[in-house]
């Protein structure tokens, strides 16, 4: 975001946004979705550029890891289009301007170079997309895992994982000192750990917070989820240690069943399931593409509407703020309505999220099921 600012101020860019008095009020609203400071249409346009030049890196590196293991052009084209015609991809890149594809692009090099056998910069790019956000991080049992298995002899096992572990520390050092030394280390963790836990500012800094984490119920407790998912990490990296070929085709069925752990909970979800759409699209390099491509909709499709639903008329707050045409106090008073309206007592904003969180996880059991039972198929 500070290299975009700076382009954009190169550029002539004054400012990235202007908080409108009409909409102070949703600072403090029920929900944390809306705020008044609306992005610039000229600094949103920027960024928008920038996530589909992002989607388009991912959907190309992808493209590649499929072609490198089926040899199929079909198979990597379709693979590559299930990426970036996804409709969970095109809302989080081009509207709702998110940068978890960021945390793709990362995740899948560092699967590229680990599939490629480049120990070293797959840890700098795990430790990217770690970085980014932290639910990358979940995979490096299985990672670890691949690495040790790559080779028979004893001493390349070694050098595989040190390799890793040197590029994860590498970019560890290159990078955080310097977030140490800013001063802006509470505000970092804050930001890192509130990617697992709580959507929203804390009002507490320092070992206060860090204490907070994990002695309140913050946010939905996803923070006390922790150790259920941990446990499925490592179960899924020995399962993948003992039971079968450490093929790339099984790195891939441990991650997307890890992927689900992390992010099936109804009460903990955020709808960011890009790295999960990612790891299917990878699927596309053993099985029938057509299938993979419905497993992609099986989940995108509810995932989008849980997304509309919570965005809802904040969708169009920029375009009626800074051009007039759809008038703003219309805007904010179908906002407040559909996130204040009851229907038989219950709340429809909420209810119709809860909703639709519950049918994410059923599509989530499903491709876990669909997985399982072609766990061994090379084809569906």
């Amino acid at each position: 975001m500070s290299f975009l600012a700076m382009v954009y101020t190169s550029f002539g860019g004054i400012s990235f946004g202007r908080q409108f008095d009409e909409l102070l009020f949703l600072d403090n609203f029920t929900f944390s979705y809306y705020g008044s400071l609306i992005i610039d249409p000229a600094f949103a346009f920027l960024v928008r550029m920038f996530l589909i030049a992002v989607d388009i890196a991912v959907a190309f590196t992808i493209r590649k890891i499929v072609l490198n293991l089926s040899g199929n052009e079909r198979r990597a084209d379709i693979a590559m289009a299930i990426w970036f015609l996804c409709p969970l991809t095109i809302y989080s890149s081009s509207v709702y301007l998110i940068f978890d594809t960021l945390e793709v692009l990362f995740l899948v090099l560092c699967l590229y170079f680990a599939l490629n056998n480049r120990p070293f910069i797959a840890g700098i790019m795990m430790f990217l997309a770690g970085m980014t956000k932290p639910f990358a991080f979940y995979l490096i049992p299985l990672l670890v895992v691949w690495f040790m298995t790559r080779s028979p002899s004893r001493t390349e096992k070694v050098n595989g994982i040190a390799l890793a572990m040197g590029g994860f520390a590498a970019a560890f050092m290159l990078t955080f000192p310097f977030v140490l030394l800013s001063g802006d280390f509470d505000a970092a963790f804050i930001f890192l750990t509130g990617r697992v836990d709580a959507a929203g500012e804390s009002t507490l800094y320092g070992w206060e917070y860090i204490i907070s984490v994990f002695t309140t119920f913050k946010s939905q407790g996803f923070i006390w989820l922790q150790p259920v998912i941990i446990g499925a990490t490592v179960l899924f990296a020995i399962l993948f240690a003992k039971k079968g070929e450490r093929t790339f085709r099984r790195l891939l069925f441990y991650s997307v069943m890890t992927m689900i752990v992390v992010f099936a909970w109804p009460v903990a979800q955020q709808c960011y399931y890009l790295v999960l759409i990612m790891l299917i699209a990878l699927l596309a390099a053993y099985w029938d593409p057509r299938y993979v491509a419905g497993l992609m909709l099986v989940l995108s499709v509810p995932s989008l509407i849980c997304q509309v639903i919570a965005h809802n008329y904040s969708l169009i707050l920029p375009f009626s703020a800074y051009t007039g045409i759809v008038p703003l106090d219309w805007a904010v008073e179908k906002l407040v309505t559909f996130n204040t309206a009851h229907w038989h007592g219950m709340n429809v904003y909420t209810t119709s999220r809860l909703v639709m969180q519950w049918m994410i996880l059923a599509s989530m059991l499903f491709i876990s099921n669909s997985l399982y039972r072609r766990r061994y198929d090379e084809t569906c």
